[in-house]
């Protein structure tokens, strides 16, 4: 992790503007901080426009003036090199511009009304907690994972009739400063269906599967992990395709709590889907295609 300032940022330029307890949790991965700090990081003026945009930065040591900036979080991560940006690139990079020239909120204040201003060009962009978050295209692991899920989900769905199995692009409005999301996968009882024609579901899918990318890690296990509790959506799935791994939480006195993790020839159960076995093995690609060179 590189503990320097940005080109062209002095110190001087860290402006201080809120301080947050984040929750410790067993489900974080990497150790991180209790304290953090968030900061508004202005860049040179000398950039046309001048820009600026949020990071998540703690103190090195205990008592200590220098400022370590969190490189692992999608949004936070810095433009390369010293150029311009313009709206439009900040927005693509996960980053809202703070200036109320281009009209676009600051982190932590978006709203749906913000969210259908925004360009249809082909990214998935999710508001979560006022904070926007943005998508690029899948990767084929990714999206055999999804589509797998899909199939087993709707094959024990359809026949028992129990309701219907959705996947991204399709909008969830979970609450007033998290809507939309757009889970890889989602399970809609039948009593909770959205009528013919809804351009989005207002309310708490019976159960959501994200599949984890490399760029995903933090939005999935914390971000959204944290949404979704407090949404109480009743069961949460974590495909994991880089170590073959399906976690289950379900939800419990208002929290997850991990119901099982299944590897390979380990079957995967639900709480809610109540009979249904699914192999973990057969939600990722097999380890020999994996290892085909493209043609």
């Amino acid at each position: 992790m590189n503990h320097a300032n940005p080109p062209g940022v002095a110190r001087s330029k860290f402006l201080l503007i809120q301080r947050q307890q984040l929750r410790k949790s067993s489900r974080n991965i990497i150790s991180q901080p209790s304290t953090w700090m968030r900061c508004l990081i202005h860049y040179p003026l000398h950039m046309n426009p001048p820009t600026h945009r949020q990071c998540l930065v703690w103190p090195l040591l205990p008592g200590s003036d220098r400022l370590c900036v969190n490189q692992r979080a999608m949004l936070f991560s810095w433009p390369k090199g010293d150029r311009p940006m313009t709206t439009q690139a900040m927005l693509h990079r996960g980053v809202t511009p703070l200036t109320e020239q281009n009209g676009w909120p600051a982190q932590g204040c978006w709203r749906y009304e913000d969210y259908l201003r925004l360009p249809d060009d082909g990214n998935r962009y999710e508001i979560i907690e006022g904070v926007l978050y943005v998508a690029n295209a899948p990767s084929y692991d990714h999206q055999f994972s999804v589509s797998k899920a899909l199939f087993y989900l709707q094959l024990f769905t359809t026949e028992r009739n129990l309701g219907i199995v959705l996947t991204a692009p399709f909008e969830v409005q979970l609450a007033e400063t998290t809507r939309p999301v757009q889970p890889d996968v989602l399970f809609i009882r039948a009593e909770h269906q959205p009528a013919p024609g809804t351009q989005f579901f207002l309310g708490v899918p019976d159960l959501i599967v994200e599949v984890i990318s490399p760029g995903s890690i933090r939005l999935d296990r914390h971000v959204k992990f944290d949404a979704y509790e407090r949404a109480g959506v009743p069961e949460y799935w974590l495909v994991d395709p880089k170590v073959r791994l399906v976690e289950v939480y379900t939800l419990s006195n208002g929290e997850y709590a991990l119901l099982g993790q299944s590897i390979e020839d380990d079957l995967v159960e639900s709480e809610v889907l109540a009979g249904l076995q699914i192999r973990a093995s057969s939600l990722f690609l097999p380890p020999a295609a994996k290892a085909t060179p493209a043609a």
